[in-house]
């Protein structure tokens, strides 16, 4: 039996034979709650473990990453009072095949609504921390009237841009902004604002964000006087002075909150993540050298 089944996986692709060999449903899966994951990433399973903690009702659980279609069958055909969503790839799932009647909730999704192209209320916890915030930690950890210049693509952040300057007006921030159209603008960019900006703000912008990128600009920066803000832990690694992280198990714990209060039929909402803030007082103490060195 085991060498058939070895040779019927050989015979077919991972996709054809998911679709002719799906298990039928257990009572598990036809449990009331079913939760779907994006990937076993560290993230993901974070905001999965503060969910498990801090929500007292078994779940179903699906990892997308291992087999998405059993993933799609089980929600497609499931029978739930609440399906969970974590993870981009999870929440298209969840969105495309569940019932449009089922109540959802997604977690550790940027943008959901851009995501899901959807104008309809969504409940749950994005990962975009509001430039009020942003800009309170700044005043709070580097002054008042800083020059926070921001690099960006019109394209994917050009509406966000609008926002940071409403939020700038109203928090003693000179706002700044810096367009550019593709990866070759960056650095020209970042030079033209020498003089003018004294904080770099990063903004996950998927023209300017990339590990090679972001250590060179944080160099620069530093160098020139510029104090670098970021929104993870790698920006502190790679020397950024600043960095506003967000809490990925604390997500899971206000999913679990909103779960509860949606299964006692509460009006849906979304909440802007939970972080922590991370300071780097070797890089400010270079940023301040910098800045008075001739």
């Amino acid at each position: 039996m085991a060498k058939l089944f070895s040779l019927i996986q050989v015979l077919f692709p991972a996709c054809l034979f998911s679709l002719f060999f799906l298990p039928p449903l257990s009572s598990a899966d036809q449990s009331e709650i079913s939760v779907v994951v994006s990937s076993h990433s560290r993230p993901f399973v974070e905001a999965l473990d503060g969910f498990r903690s801090h929500f007292n009702q078994p779940v179903s659980i699906n990892y997308v990453d291992s087999n998405p279609e059993l993933a799609k069958h089980r929600v497609s055909h499931g029978t739930f009072n609440l399906i969970v969503a974590i993870g981009p790839a999870a929440a298209e799932i969840v969105w495309s095949n569940a019932d449009p009647a089922t109540p959802k909730l997604v977690l550790m999704v940027l943008d959901p609504g851009e995501l899901l192209k959807t104008q309809a209320p969504l409940c749950g916890v994005h990962l975009r921390i509001p430039f009020e915030d942003q800009f309170h930690q700044i005043n709070k950890r580097l002054g008042p009237g800083r020059r926070v210049g921001v690099l960006y693509t019109p394209e994917e952040n050009g509406t966000r841009i609008l926002q940071a300057r409403e939020s700038a007006a109203e928090s003693d921030i000179i706002f700044v902004p810096m367009e550019v159209h593709k990866r070759g603008d960056v650095v020209s960019a970042l030079t033209k604002a020498k003089g003018f900006i004294d904080t770099l703000l990063f903004i996950p912008d998927s023209t300017v964000i990339s590990e090679t990128m972001v250590a060179y600009l944080i160099k620069k920066t530093l160098l020139d006087g510029i104090a670098p803000v970021g929104y993870n832990h790698f920006f502190i690694e790679v020397g950024g002075v600043l960095s506003l992280n967000i809490n990925y198990e604390k997500v899971g714990y206000e999913g679990a909150e909103l779960a509860s209060e949606r299964l006692a039929g509460s009006e849906c909402k979304l909440l802007s993540p939970p972080f922590e803030v991370e300071w780097n007082q070797k890089a400010w103490d270079f940023v301040n050298k910098e800045a008075k060195t001739p």
